[in-house]
């Protein structure tokens, strides 16, 4: 068996409608599939996910291998992935999603001749209900160079997220890297965190990750979100907490690409927490830390992407009032 080039980690929770698929995309050619380790982590599922990842590793015993453990959701199946990963490189792939054969091939090749901590690759929406596509492909960067520094928000800020990222497995271990447990949406941790220890970055021209869009119940269906307010909070404010108390002692770049993912998960929360949830006392107290917090911080934060939530956004800040009562209002 030779050495992992790269682990993947599929956090599995209740995907037995999709897992076979998901799983049969990372067969590639026999010598390659002794290089790559599929970690699937099954999460406490109650259908028949475990039984069809056991027979994957019943095949494929060298490259496929299952932890089943309790439910601790999105967060705790990275770490403990992490904590088992033995690849040279170490990426997650959604069990309701899939890779591009032909590319994961491709990067298998090219990660075993590279020394990079972060490695960027393109990915593909795929719009399941309509069979259309849509290719997410970075801009403006010679594909295969080594750059020690990038700025992302210059055109590339589609780009960094969890679907185009493969880090350097002793990079995240080195800064002991741990997602919060027990909340959903802590991919945007994994993006996060990393970055302000990547000495080394390399961009190349494969579309691997295919993220598939459409299914109900999705972690982006809104009302999915709204039942996951709390998550986003949680993790809102860690990730807020860390921007703004080493927010002088970072260089620009990283403030920049910091910035890309702390202003996805702003505006997110904040539109499901004033939009599509109803006023709690509790939930009300977070947001207005994290936005008096990023206020007075870096003001760029709030309004990148606020053409549409600003209003709602200054409305509440102003009067205290959600936008989700003023709804009712004209829905009765």
């Amino acid at each position: 068996m030779g050495t992992k080039i790269l682990s993947v980690v599929i956090p599995t929770y209740n995907m037995e409608e999709f897992l076979s698929r998901c799983l049969e995309t990372l067969i590639v050619d026999e010598k390659k599939l002794t290089r790559l380790e599929v970690l699937v982590i099954n999460d406490g599922s109650k259908d028949s996910s475990l039984q069809i990842a056991n027979k994957y590793h019943a095949i494929y015993p060298e490259t496929i291998k299952v932890i089943d453990k309790e439910n601790g959701n999105y967060g705790s199946c990275i770490n403990r992935g992490l904590k088992e990963a033995t690849g040279k490189y170490f990426r997650i792939l959604d069990a309701d999603d899939t890779f591009n054969k032909n590319a994961l091939s491709k990067l298998l090749e090219v990660l075993d001749s590279s020394d990079d901590e972060m490695i960027i690759t393109n990915y593909t929406y795929v719009y399941d209900t309509t069979g259309s596509v849509k290719k997410e492909r970075t801009r403006g960067v010679v594909f295969g160079k080594s750059y020690d520094k990038f700025d992302f928000s210059k055109g590339n800020d589609e780009i960094l997220s969890m679907h185009a990222i493969t880090y350097k497995t002793s990079l995240l271990k080195n800064i002991n890297l741990h997602l919060d447990e027990g909340v959903s949406y802590t991919d945007l941790e994994y993006v996060y965190f990393p970055m302000q220890n990547v000495k080394s970055i390399k961009f190349f021209d494969i579309y691997l990750y295919e993220y598939h869009i459409g299914r109900e119940g999705q972690t982006v269906d809104p009302r999915s979100q709204a039942k996951s307010l709390k998550s986003f909070l949680t993790v809102t404010k860690r990730l807020v907490d860390d921007y703004v108390s080493g927010y002088s002692n970072k260089d620009e770049i990283l403030k920049a690409n910091q910035r890309i993912t702390i202003n996805k998960i702003i505006y997110a929360t904040f539109k499901i927490g004033l939009v599509l949830c109803k006023k709690n006392s509790e939930s009300d107290a977070v947001l207005k830390d994290i936005y008096r917090k990023i206020k007075r911080t870096d003001k760029n934060v709030m309004w990148l992407k606020m053409k549409k939530i600003k209003p709602i956004v200054l409305l509440w800040d102003i009067t205290g009032i959600y936008f989700s009562s003023i709804k009712k209002l004209f829905t009765r």
